[in-house]
């Protein structure tokens, strides 16, 4: 699972895409756009116990704005009884510092009554997560608030039993994410936390002894301006761990490993000795990340080199090849796949082996197709051209007669994937419309 809590900044960038097809506003109350329409009969009923607990109907839900879990009712059994509470954030009108509350709320003979309510530490809610971080089979409830007047973002351990909302940990972070990072049936919290100086320091919080507790924090040794993807995964077949992308502070795209083993933290990309830099291997200019790009179920790292007849040429205006690396069993980086990856109009392109070294491509700047050729020595001689791809959209104008040439691949809500191959004859890097969808062609 991986928690990035950007996700109201990804909703932001889609808008601003769209943005150039039409003239959709963003400028609604967030609250506004995820509040249900209508509430189902067992929500009515929450809503009716919440207020009866409060003494007021004046008051605003709230909405966690990351995870799995936004809806303003959540329903989950926390205490093991089979039977589901209901978990509530909201703050009152009349609360002048705006902090959000949480509620509890359990159904006893099909009537809902609210059993506990606490101030939080926030006035909005970043996330929600359910997670046995306490025991194998406890169910703890983590919290994350945000107060735009702090500069973290505080998480918050809760257990509740007895009809109890106990406070397990606290502590601020700037990323979070809860798995079982180090397989042993029990939930870790990894908490990451920037410096105005971009380091980044990396925390293991677990359970020790009935209690949570920090047992390693260690700075991670990259700078990251930003934080931009936090997941976890397989590293390699045999080790599990978590993957970091970022915007480092020299104006590249980077990534960070991190596995936690016994109650300590490790990076596997330092090597100290090896005349290997794993750093540089995934240090890149264009904003790609680290994915399960093969679908093998283990997380590839992205690497970047220049396509031929770029070799040269300034970083903004060099097209990539993408190499995505994954962990062997001896703890080097080999190769899982290479690709051409397209952010912008979201695919990439998997190169075959025979198109290493040998073929390159251009973009066109106002349509955006992209023409891949094999290199002849000069970008301009394209007279080997052997594919070429444009996506369009819904409000795009397109001509007929240019659209006859090319094959539609997908779609994908507005958009729309076509290419044109063009076949050399007895030229070993002609590729065919099968091999085109089902072996090279796929959407980010």
């Amino acid at each position: 699972m991986w928690i990035h809590k950007a996700a109201l900044a990804l909703l932001a960038a889609a808008c601003l895409f769209l943005s150039a097809c039409s003239s959709l506003s963003v400028t609604a109350d967030v609250e506004q756009l995820m509040r249900p329409p209508t509430l189902s009969a067992e929500q009515e009923q929450v809503r009716d116990a919440l207020e009866a607990s409060i003494g007021t109907d004046q008051y605003r839900l709230k909405y966690p704005t990351s995870g799995q879990y936004r809806s303003a009712y959540t329903f989950y059994d926390l205490d093991g009884d089979g039977q589901e509470e209901a978990v509530v954030f909201y703050a009152l009108d009349e609360d002048s510092s705006g902090v959000v509350r949480i509620a509890v709320l359990d159904s006893q003979n099909g009537q809902w009554r609210a059993v506990v309510s606490a101030a939080g530490q926030g006035t909005d809610v970043d996330q929600l997560q359910f997670a046995s971080v306490t025991g194998r089979q406890a169910v703890d409830l983590v919290v994350g608030w945000i107060d735009e007047t702090r500069t973290y973002e505080t998480v918050t351990v809760y257990t509740f039993r007895q009809e109890r909302l106990q406070n397990l940990y606290e502590d601020s972070y700037t990323e979070l994410l809860v798995d079982d990072l180090d397989q042993d049936g029990m939930d870790e919290l990894l908490l990451l936390r920037s410096s105005s100086g971009g380091r980044v320091t990396a925390k293991l919080v677990e359970n020790s002894l009935f209690s949570l507790e920090v047992t390693d924090e260690r700075r991670l040794n990259l700078s990251f301006a930003n934080i931009l993807q936090v997941q976890s995964g397989w590293l390699s077949q045999e080790v599990y761990g978590v993957a970091v992308d970022g915007y480092t502070s020299d104006y590249r795209y980077s990534s960070e490993a991190i596995v936690a083993r016994d109650g300590q933290l490790a990076f596997p990309f330092d090597r100290e000795g090896d005349s290997d830099d794993l750093y540089d291997l995934v240090t890149r200019s264009s904003r790609v990340f680290t994915r399960d790009v093969d679908g093998d179920g283990v997380l590839d790292f992205p690497s970047q080199e220049a396509l031929p007849g770029y070799e040269s040429s300034d970083p903004e205006d060099t097209l990539f090849l993408t190499r995505y690396l994954h962990f062997n069993g001896e703890g080097s980086l080999e190769t899982a796949a290479s690709a051409y990856v397209d952010a912008a109009n979201g695919y990439l392109l998997f190169f075959p082996d025979n198109w290493l070294g040998e073929v390159t491509a251009v973009v066109q700047p106002q349509s955006g197709e992209v023409t891949f050729f094999q290199y002849l020595g000069s970008l301009e001689d394209q007279s080997a051209m052997l594919l070429r791809i444009r996506c369009y959209s819904s409000s795009d104008y397109q001509d007929q007669n240019d659209r006859e040439q090319y094959v539609k691949l997908v779609s994908r809500g507005i958009f729309e994937y076509y290419a044109s191959i063009h076949t050399i004859p007895g030229n070993p890097l002609s590729i065919t419309l099968d091999q085109l969808s089902q072996e090279m062609f796929a959407l980010l």
